[in-house]
């Protein structure tokens, strides 16, 4: 959705999941292709992950659950889906965004900037 901002609520989840869920975070590293994900607060409801993507990096294809975006540092992306077809769109600093793509896709970061978000996911 564009045009609506829900950058406080979902700094107010973040933020309460943190003290809530403090006990239950976990710092693990993952590694998409060059984007690194760090997980940076877990819960029993709710994973917060941390990505950052370098110019160039791409992901693994796979599906992703349904997660809200809050875009710390954008960049221009490309989403390519396992059938070949590709979108190219571009994330705003400070912008807030639902993701709900129901097929696999991988990304690559076609900007002259790291691309890096916050994700949260209900489990």
């Amino acid at each position: 959705m564009k045009g609506i901002d829900y950058t406080g609520p979902l700094v107010a989840v973040c933020l309460s999941m943190l003290a809530v869920g403090s006990a239950g975070v976990a710092v693990a590293q993952a590694s998409e292709a060059n984007c690194v994900t760090k997980v940076v607060a877990e819960n029993d409801k709710y994973l917060v992950q941390d990505t950052q993507c370098a110019p160039g990096a791409s992901s693994t294809l796979m599906k992703r659950p349904m997660r809200v975006i809050y875009t710390i540092a954008g960049s221009a992306m490309k989403r390519t889906y396992a059938d070949g077809s590709s979108e190219t769109f571009v994330f705003k600093d400070g912008t807030t965004e639902i993701v709900n793509i129901d097929r696999a896709y991988s990304y690559t970061n076609i900007g002259t900037s790291t691309f890096h978000v916050l994700a949260v996911t209900a489990k």
